[in-house]
């Protein structure tokens, strides 16, 4: 797990000192991604830059950027290959210095180039220059677990793990992407699509191949496929895949919410892992009402972790939100994003890495809205807006939208599905759709602790497999996650498997009331110092009013507007996170 970056100065603006200046810039802007080592490679116009965080072979051998030994092409590369020891038998007449994943890559690539990623089991995000060719390869794993944004202007093409270190290039400008306002709105994400909330500034999607010729100043773009035969054995599956995921030369801990997900993969985890002492987390309010500390503490007796319970405040959420949106790059789109920075930076006092549930819910058919859609009859309209959290009218009375915005990439999704089951739409709308932004979450919460972040459900041969499970095995009307369920129950206590499912919520709604608390937000419309020529103040205030005085609930769109606002404050206006909740 690391932080990358790269740039070609297409139009030689710069000079090599200063090439390499900026390079360094960047790495130290997102240094808390990797603190292990942090190495900059600069040939002729390109600069390529690598701060890791070493977890599997911590020596200096396998430090990056790291080049081939013919030195034809470099690389640098942030994720884990879990399958890379298999790799290395089908991989001939190969001499390895390290016992890393990224020299497993390197000669993955080397003998099948970019068919070596239809090989990967893993997480990943890559960037690979090919000396010979002059050419820069960018590749994502099959879920985009791991982040890769990119630009290209008549005066840059550049890469990075994050978004903001773009700004560091000259004569380029960070700008909103108004034309995506709606889409963020109703659904708090872009999804489906390489454009982000930053103008011009795109994103690499899950199974995406991006060439950059710079001879030719041209970009192509492919997709590679992984052809894998659906297992009926998923609890075997569950199993190796749990195996793979605690490949690590350093600590591993889990998240743990008391949930089927992570108590499942904890449970498992626990049976293979030879550390002792196995550090367990998990987050909650000190209401009863808004934690699941009873479950979580019930597993950890079980399997008999040192057991982590932390508990966090309204006050510590607040002065957290802009910290949580810059390290996100984007506005705040859950809010369970902060409390999983708190836990976070707890755990890496522990451990490098930690075991999550996530994706179960998507590839098992896991959230109470799946039944009550299968119970309606599932339509192109309720699929489209199935995991929306506000309506395109909602939206539109407080933002001024582009008429440019149609939805098109969601819709064209959604007519390419028709074909299918009810339960298959569902996962795979939500995994295309939904699950991008949850794992991005993840991704960036955990590495502002410089802590990596896993996930065993999506290993691809479990995913291809729960995928292709009839209907009912599952979500019915009446129950979600059917055989899942029936696994977990081998290992867990009924009372965990079959409990009414939480979700990790926060009471949103009850801190905008508090004037002193969440609620001092809303200054930023009753009040605004910056006034944003896309926003309707006018409705926005009638919205507070209506939520105030508990005519309405309206915390959802006002959660989306507060965020954005945040966003933009730090990211258009150049405040700094640290003091937006002191100077309301």
């Amino acid at each position: 797990m690391c932080g990358i970056i790269g740039f070609i100065d297409k139009k030689n603006i710069l000079s090599a000192k200063e090439r390499k200046q900026i390079g360094r810039k960047m790495l130290q802007r997102i240094e808390y991604r990797g603190r292990d080592s942090s190495g900059l490679c600069c040939i002729n116009n390109i600069v390529i830059g690598h701060n890791r965080l070493a977890i599997i072979d911590t020596s200096k051998k396998a430090s990056q950027p790291f080049f081939n030994k013919k030195k034809t092409f470099v690389i640098s590369y942030n994720g884990e290959i879990f399958n890379h020891i298999e790799l290395r038998k089908i991989i001939k007449n190969k001499k390895y210095q390290s016992i890393s994943d990224t020299e497993t890559l390197v000669h993955a690539y080397e003998e099948f180039g970019n068919k070596s990623f239809e090989l990967l089991r893993g997480m990943f995000a890559t960037s690979l220059y090919n000396i010979k060719d002059d050419n820069i390869t960018l590749a994502m794993d099959q879920f985009g677990i791991k982040p890769l944004y990119y630009l290209d202007t008549p005066d840059w093409f550049a890469w990075s793990s994050e978004a903001k270190i773009f700004s560091l290039l000259p004569n380029f400008e960070i700008l909103v992407n108004e034309d995506r306002f709606l889409e963020y709105g109703i659904f708090r994400n872009i999804a489906n699509s390489d454009e982000t909330i930053f103008k011009g500034i795109k994103k690499l999607l899950p199974w995406e191949i991006l060439t950059y010729s710079t001879r030719q100043d041209m970009i192509k773009i492919s997709t590679y496929k992984i052809k894998m035969q659906p297992i009926k054995n998923i609890d075997k599956l569950l199993h190796e895949s749990v195996y793979e995921h605690l490949l690590s030369d350093v600590p591993i801990g889990l998240q743990l919410s008391g949930g089927v997900d992570s108590s499942l993969i904890s449970i498992l985890a626990s049976k293979q892992l030879k550390q002792k002492n196995i550090h367990s987390f998990s987050m909650g309010l000190l209401d009863s009402n808004w934690n699941e500390f009873k479950y979580s503490r019930l597993i950890s007796s079980l399997i008999k972790t040192r057991h982590h319970k932390i508990i966090f405040t309204q006050q510590e959420f607040c002065k957290l939100l802009p910290i949580a949106t810059y390290h996100l790059d984007e506005p705040v789109s859950y809010p369970n994003t902060i409390p999983i920075m708190i836990l976070a930076k707890k755990a890496r006092k522990y451990v490098k890495v930690l075991l999550s549930g996530e994706g179960a819910d998507e590839i098992f058919g896991g959230y109470l809205r799946y039944s009550r859609l299968i119970k309606q009859k599932i339509t192109s309209n309720n699929l489209l807006f199935s995991n929306s959290f506000c309506t395109p009218k909602q939206i539109r009375s407080v933002i001024n939208i582009s008429k440019k915005e149609n939805l098109s990439e969601r819709k064209s999704l959604v007519k390419k599905l028709n074909k299918y089951t009810s339960a298959y739409k569902l996962s795979i709308y939500d995994t295309k759709t939904f699950l991008p932004s949850l794992l991005l979450r993840q991704d960036k919460m955990g590495m502002a602790s410089n802590l990596e972040n896993r996930f065993p459900f999506l290993d691809s041969r479990l995913v291809s497999s729960a995928l292709s499970l009839a209907d009912k095995d599952k979500v019915t009307s009446v129950e979600t996650k059917v055989l899942l369920k029936k696994i977990a129950n081998k290992y867990l206590p009924r009372e965990i498997v079959y409990r009414k499912k939480c979700g990790f919520g926060l009471p949103i709604s009850d801190w905008l009331k508090d004037q002193n608390g969440f609620g001092k937000y809303l200054t930023l419309f009753t009040n605004p110092k910056i006034k944003r020529h896309y926003l309707n103040y006018k409705h926005i205030s009638k919205l507070i009013t209506e939520h105030l005085t508990e005519k309405k609930n309206n915390s959802e769109i006002l959660w989306i507007l507060i965020n954005l606002e945040i966003w933009a404050k730090i990211f258009i206006d150049n405040e700094d996170q640290k003091n937006i909740w002191s100077r309301l």
